[in-house]
């Protein structure tokens, strides 16, 4: 009588473990205390090294009691093929900058400085400040800079804020139907000048977070009239 009720009780706790009594805290623990943790390399054994290729980690993080381990492939770490990727990535960015320079508006090359002085000065060159000009300006900027390239603030904010104040002296442009009637009264040479040099001096101002130092490069450096 005694034997049939220990193997009673013995098929009742193999049902219960697989029934409702599975968070039973003797189970928790025997389950728990059977998880491991294994790591293997097909070379060695060394579980330190960093970035071994092929390596097979089998984790012990399971949040539910009784869930599966499964074994788990890292990434294989290929410098090759990082170093293609990341080298194509910027020639592909700097090759997107240098096509929109050099075909649809060539005179956005470079810093703009020397062309915003020539223009002050009295060289009226084709294209310096004109809306492709600004517009290649802004995104060719960022592609350089994206691509790696070693591009400072002051030449292309210097040239963008002097496209923007001809773009306004102008009244806009009727090539792109951009145009504002209230902008008539500074359609004449001297006052697109003056809204250049304003233009110029609010980029280095932008640029360096410096309103006088936009100033004085406004006056020292850019303009010869008043």
């Amino acid at each position: 009588m005694d034997s049939y009720r220990n193997n009673g009780d013995d098929e009742h706790d193999g049902s219960e473990v697989e029934g409702q009594d599975l968070w039973d805290g003797k189970e928790i623990r025997r389950y728990w205390s059977e998880i491991s943790v294994s790591v293997s390399d097909e070379k060695n054994s060394y579980p330190t090294q960093p970035l071994l290729v092929k390596r097979t980690n089998t984790t012990s993080q399971i949040a539910i009691v009784g869930s599966n381990v499964y074994s788990i492939e890292s990434l294989d770490y290929e410098y090759f093929k990082a170093f293609v990727a990341y080298a194509g990535c910027n020639v592909g960015l700097a090759v997107a900058a240098g096509a929109l320079c050099a075909y649809i508006a060539p005179a956005a090359a470079g810093s703009g400085i020397p062309e915003v002085k020539a223009y002050l000065n009295g060289i009226d060159a084709h294209s310096i400040l004109a809306p492709s000009t600004l517009f290649v300006k802004i995104l060719g900027s960022i592609l350089g800079v994206s691509a790696g390239f070693v591009v400072g603030k002051e030449g292309p904010m210097v040239h963008t804020g002097a496209c923007i104040a001809s773009l306004l002296g102008q009244g806009g442009s009727r090539k792109y139907h951009l145009t504002w009637s209230w902008l008539r009264h500074f359609k004449n040479d001297r006052d697109r000048r003056d809204l250049i040099t304003c233009g110029a001096a609010a980029g280095v101002a932008a640029a360096f977070r410096a309103p006088v130092g936009g100033v004085l490069f406004a006056l020292e450096e850019a303009a010869s009239w008043y």
